[in-house]
């Protein structure tokens, strides 16, 4: 059995079990590199995103800067969210979790079929990886009332959201609201930062070219020697 054959065969092992979840997700499900983009589309179609102009005083409490870079690079007199992925890990669907009611953490990928390798010759095999995935969103402000102000339209949008969301991954739960965080090294503002925690479950595709992995075993080999 050839190292392609042999991975495809593991892969297929829960390929029965898996069909409904794995049905259609190469189209419809995305990754965990565009979390931000759906984020940023669902908080500028409710206006709360600042634009280019100065922030006027009526929207320091209800508009923000959205972003994946620390506070201090953007920093403006009104408030900021930044994005930011703080663990990620194979998809834990444990009945022990609060969240899934199945019995296993999902290391295997998910088969889902296979196409002609126009290219190289051959087939592809496609799979999919569930991933979960903490996501913390920081609401930033100089004042405590604004931080808090932001963390609740942050919160409201993605409660108002949830089946949209749901629409693009496999499981979208709240976490919660935790205790302020204080900062005094970002210029010359202190700030503080309302992190909310959310769990994002992503159903992640991927390709195998028969013609590169057929090659891997002698490449490992030439590797080691």
């Amino acid at each position: 059995m050839s190292a392609y054959d042999l991975l495809l065969s593991n892969i297929k092992l829960n390929a029965s079990k898996n069909k409904e979840i794995a049905s259609g997700c190469e189209n419809e499900y995305i990754n965990v590199d565009k979390l931000f983009n759906l984020f940023y589309h669902l908080f500028n179609s409710n206006n709360l995103l600042e634009d280019a102009k100065p922030v006027a005083d009526t929207d320091k409490m209800n508009k923000f800067v959205f972003t994946e870079e620390y506070p201090d690079a953007i920093m403006t007199d009104g408030c900021t969210v930044t994005f930011e992925i703080t663990r990620r890990e194979c998809a834990n669907l444990s009945v022990n979790t609060k969240y899934m009611s199945e019995s296993h953490t999902q290391y295997r990928p998910m088969y889902l079929g296979e196409r002609e390798d126009i290219d190289n010759g051959g087939v592809i095999a496609s799979y999919m990886q569930p991933y979960d995935n903490e996501i913390t969103l920081y609401c930033w402000s100089s004042k405590v009332k604004y931080a808090r102000n932001i963390a609740s339209l942050v919160e409201n949008v993605l409660l108002v959201s949830y089946y949209f969301i749901r629409q693009k991954v496999g499981v979208f739960a709240y976490h919660g609201r935790y205790a302020p965080i204080i900062k005094t090294g970002y210029g010359e503002k202190n700030m503080v930062g309302i992190p909310i925690k959310i769990l994002v479950r992503t159903y992640e595709v991927g390709f195998v070219k028969k013609s590169i992995l057929d090659k891997l075993p002698q490449l490992i080999i030439e590797d080691i020697t």
